[in-house]
């Protein structure tokens, strides 16, 4: 099969593969071994297509996701393209150096006891007050109540820093 550009690759839309999805996926695998959705996001259709595709455990996304998006410049872009955790190889190496220290796997193994401690609290919190949104109430809360105090993050900025995290995640 000759290469395919992202124009190339055929576009799915979720109504039919809701309809009849055996009968859609083979449709579309006639056309191309993968699929775009409408937000840029690329569907291996056979199990040996989504093996190459992650067969490298180190291998982030980079630029991709954004470019298949249409967003190739501007402030988003520019986040992806400097953020460490979208980099890789040298340059990932480069740009986590200077944290490496601070995350390393001591100091993680030493946070174990803080986040169950944390992750009982916050369960202790929400026992009695009905319905728990987990997600965000709960597992949300824990890494990023941990990085904070590793960053030196008061209590007091918590939400601040909280809606930074949930802005961030949603552009990405």
């Amino acid at each position: 099969m000759a290469t395919l550009t992202l124009a190339d690759i055929p576009e799915f839309e979720f109504a039919p593969v809701e309809a009849d999805p055996h009968a859609y996926i083979r449709e579309l695998r006639e056309k191309a071994p993968l699929a775009r959705g409408g937000i840029g996001m690329i569907v291996a259709l056979r199990h040996h297509h989504l093996e190459l595709v992650t067969s490298d455990v180190t291998r982030q996304i980079e630029t991709e996701t954004k470019l298949m998006q249409g967003i190739s410049s501007g402030p988003i872009f520019d986040f992806i393209e400097a953020a460490m955790l979208f980099a890789n190889g040298d340059i990932h190496q480069r740009r986590r150096q200077p944290v490496s220290r601070t995350f390393a796997f001591k100091l993680m193994d030493a946070m174990r006891p803080k986040a169950a401690e944390l992750a009982t609290s916050l369960v202790k919190e929400r026992l009695s007050k009905g319905p728990v949104d987990f997600v965000n109430e709960i597992a949300a809360q824990i890494p990023a109540r941990i990085i904070a105090d590793i960053l030196g993050i008061p209590q007091s900025d918590l939400p601040v820093f909280m809606k930074w995290i949930a802005d961030t995640a949603e552009a990405l």
